[in-house]
């Protein structure tokens, strides 16, 4: 062949090459398969406390506290602001142990009305100017499980935090004797518009 032709030839090749990237010898394309990863498990946990305000600038936690620390007192209608815990005053169970922690606290902002004994006093989590609480449905979503408290804490109208309480074992299985040897309370995020739950606590019962 002619010099001349075969360099032609060969400049032709390599086009064709870079045009087609480079698969001249491979043939036509199969069709990609597509492959699902399936996601883990979301894993959740949390450190809030809520505190149940049952008068005014009083509350009982179902979590240790500290004088000096510091919360958000939010009730049905408004943020009320920081407070903080000024006496802890500890109480006993059946068994001898802790069971709840009665407090007193002092809100931050003077110029905030007293509050008239509702509502919760939240710590260790993000509560925004316009958070409230909302009225709990009762029930919860299993039989003999109650929801004790759910807080909006953005105020967008939906629940970000609820807590719930049930009879449950020793391992923390809901249990429907009728003297049951625990009490279960689970502290649920919601996450994706679905409730997770983040944390549950388990508590002996004990006759006093």
């Amino acid at each position: 062949m002619h010099a001349r032709a075969v360099a032609l030839s060969i400049a032709a090749l390599v086009t064709t090459v870079i045009a087609g990237g480079g698969d001249v010898a491979a043939g036509p394309r199969r069709p990609g398969r597509l492959v699902r990863v399936p996601r883990p498990p979301l894993r959740l946990s949390t450190t809030v406390r809520t505190c149940e305000l049952f008068e005014e600038r009083h509350a009982v936690c179902t979590r240790p506290v500290e004088t000096g620390e510091i919360g958000v007192v939010v009730d049905e209608s408004n943020n009320l602001g920081a407070a903080t815990i000024r006496a802890v005053a500890p109480q006993l169970d059946g068994c001898g142990t802790t069971a709840v922690w009665n407090i007193e606290f002092d809100l931050q902002d003077a110029g905030v009305s007293d509050n008239p004994g509702r509502g919760l006093l939240v710590l260790d989590f993000p509560v925004e100017e316009r958070a409230r609480t909302l009225a709990a449905p009762g029930t919860g979503p299993r039989d003999g499980e109650r929801v004790l408290e759910v807080l909006d804490s953005d105020g967008d109208g939906d629940g970000d935090l609820r807590v719930s309480q049930y009879a449950c074992d020793h391992a923390g299985a809901l249990d429907r004797a009728a003297r049951p040897t625990h009490i279960c309370t689970d502290t649920w995020l919601a996450v994706r518009d679905r409730w997770q739950r983040a944390r549950s606590d388990r508590a002996p019962v004990c006759d006093r």
